[in-house]
């Protein structure tokens, strides 16, 4: 989007742009064929788009030659997925529905950075041009085909039975490129490039039974062939819940879960504008789960829930990317990552959730406290806490009508800060320059300690919002409204940025300083929502 601000000297326009843009849309279509078949078609399409250029020239001359020299730098990278579904309903009997499901999505991240360097010599009888262009391109592109049949039977009115299977195809297309090329060479450097494709093909079975007016059951089993490995997972579930009066009920949970996908993000990214994607490799096994959930909930007679649970989750066969040197990291250099190659890791989560709500009047919302404890193991980090580890999370959220057309809401969040690795000093070694005995090569690298250790400090934030009902545009209804993010301006910090701590004066190193970088700022946000 380009903004006209100012004019330049030669009468052209000056454009304020915005380099960052998104748009998505959904669509949702019901055809009832007859009164047993009933076809049904969605869509969703949504991008993130970030395109940013910029161009200079200079120009400059003597008796003998003219000289332009012209650079220009750009970044363009979108991401984004795509989905079409389509399902059919049958009503086969009063007592059997079936319905079949097909969608085929894809989801894309194509980071592209180039440079282009050209200098121009124009004398009086030739013209001589030297050029350097720079591209770098990293991108994960995952296009996945989905099957799904569903048949439920009333068996009873206290029984019912669900089966069905499924069938997913999923390709993945992930790779990393550096491009240089100039007027005597080009060279193609390629240190990633992962094209697998997956198939899951899974049976399910489900049956719930209400065993009496207070025992409800729900048990359930599913059969997963992963087509890189020779196995048959399965995966039992179990779901208790027992009514011990009208408004109190106890509940109990029980499952195994196995995930055929992983991501290849490295382990310390605080921010994550999106995530790697990759097939579980063949010689990798399928991530495993299991958790255990009890609960009670009770409806009070003024019509606020409340819900405690406590939970405790084991997870086998965990991949973690792996990294480098992880006792010293360089000060000059980043740290070489390997996209294709995993830490075998295991994972515990423990913890306790309350939830309060009150979900009708004119003032409403809820408020959610969580106390988890989660750990991960890796050969060489060994027990440690992983990176979105937060111990105390506090969540209040509320919503006031003040008119039937007008709404003002508001959200509280405090948590425990997260995990970071403390650099505890600086260590330098040498390198002797071969060429010379006299003439060594120094580096600096960076002393850190365990693993996850260190907290940040904690984080706190307040947004409020406005919306507005019941606009009439040319017969379109829509709302607006406006949304203040971080109102207190409170500073959150994401992840420290290290330097050399230097006396100004003497030029003497006193040690390294850190300096953090926070989250976001206040924020003011508008927008309109349209029905129709």
């Amino acid at each position: 989007m380009k903004i006209p601000i100012d004019q330049k000297s030669d009468g052209s326009d000056i454009y304020l742009e915005f380099p960052y843009y998104f748009y998505d849309y959904q669509v949702k279509v019901n055809v009832d064929l007859n009164s047993e078949h009933r076809l049904t078609y969605s869509r969703f399409y949504g991008d993130d788009v970030l395109d940013f250029s910029w161009d200079e020239t200079d120009q400059s001359s003597n008796t003998n030659v003219n000289i332009q020299s012209d650079f220009s730098t750009s970044l363009n990278w979108p991401w984004g997925n795509h989905t079409n579904g389509l399902t059919w309903r049958w009503i086969v009997s009063p007592e059997v529905v079936a319905k079949t499901f097909y969608s085929n999505s894809r989801y894309r991240f194509d980071f592209d950075l180039s440079f282009q360097d050209r200098d121009t010599y124009t004398y009086a009888d030739s013209t001589v041009t030297y050029f350097t262009n720079f591209n770098f391109e990293i991108y994960d592109i995952i296009k996945d085909n989905t099957l799904e049949t569903e048949v439920s039977w009333k068996a009873t009115e206290n029984q019912e039975v669900t089966s069905g299977f499924q069938i997913k195809n999923i390709d993945f297309d992930l790779g990393m490129v550096f491009k240089i090329i100039d007027q005597d060479t080009s060279i193609t450097y390629t240190p990633l490039s992962l094209k697998n494709n997956t198939r899951e093909v899974s049976f399910f079975l489900q049956d719930k039974w209400d065993a009496s007016d207070k025992l409800k059951l729900q048990a359930g089993l599913r059969a997963t062939d992963y087509n890189l490995h020779d196995n048959i997972y399965l995966d039992p579930r179990l779901s208790l819940k027992w009514n011990y009066s009208d408004n109190v009920a106890l509940k109990l949970n029980w499952g195994h879960y196995h995930q055929f996908l992983t991501t290849a993000n490295g382990q310390d990214e605080n921010l994550r504008l999106v995530e790697l994607w990759l097939g579980i490799p063949e010689d990798k096994q399928a991530s495993f789960s299991q958790h255990i959930i009890a609960g009670a909930e009770y409806m009070a007679p003024n019509n606020i829930f409340y819900r405690l649970e406590v939970y405790q989750k084991d997870f086998d066969n965990l991949l973690t990317l792996k990294q480098d040197n992880p006792t010293t990291v360089d000060e000059d250099e980043p740290e070489a990552t390997p996209f294709n190659e995993f830490w075998d890791t295991d994972a515990e989560s423990r913890g306790i959730e309350l939830l309060i709500k009150k979900s009708s009047g004119r003032l409403n919302g809820w408020v959610g406290y969580t106390y988890a404890e989660t750990e991960y193991y890796t050969p060489p980090s060994g027990w440690h806490p992983p990176n979105f580890d937060r111990t105390h999370t506090l969540n209040i959220v509320g919503n006031i009508e003040l008119t039937t057309d007008l709404e003002i809401s508001s959200a509280l969040t405090r948590s425990t800060g997260n995990p970071y690795t403390k650099i505890l000093g600086r260590a330098y070694s040498w390198e002797q320059n071969l060429r010379s005995d006299t003439y060594w090569i120094p580096y600096d690298t960076y002393i850190v300690g365990e693993k996850n250790t260190e907290r940040y400090d904690g984080y706190f934030r307040v947004d409020i919002g406005i919306t507005r009902k019941g606009g009439n545009l040319f017969g379109l209804e829509y709302d607006t409204y406006w949304q203040i993010m971080n109102l207190t301006r409170h500073l959150n910090t994401l992840s420290y940025t290290y330097r050399t701590k230097t006396d100004p004066l003497t030029g003497n190193q006193l040690g390294v300083e850190r300096r953090p970088i926070p989250m976001f700022p206040l924020i003011l946000t508008f927008g309109i929502k349209f029905e129709f």
